[in-house]
């Protein structure tokens, strides 16, 4: 009886499966392109710069004063000088 059952219910299946109906086309959706003005690029462009800048000059302390160098005076001037 079980089996039976199960046979019906694998058969059901089975053909739900093969007549499902199945898109095969793709909808395409238009490209949106986004403009970034001038002034906005030029400002993200300085501020990474900076970022940059000020990074390399921290990295440039901090070695120096991990190794007790007599320019690390003259980094942190640079550093005070970049960042006012």
């Amino acid at each position: 009886m079980k089996r039976g059952i199960a046979g019906i219910l694998f058969i059901v299946l089975t053909l739900g499966l093969i007549f499902l109906p199945v898109s095969t086309s793709a909808q395409v959706r238009p490209v949106q392109q986004q403009t970034i003005s001038k002034p906005y690029y030029e400002l993200n462009r300085e501020l990474r710069k900076l970022w940059i800048d000020h990074t390399i000059w921290t990295g440039s302390y901090i070695m120096s004063a991990n190794a007790g160098l007599p320019e690390q005076q003259k980094i942190l001037g640079a550093i005070i000088k970049k960042s006012g």
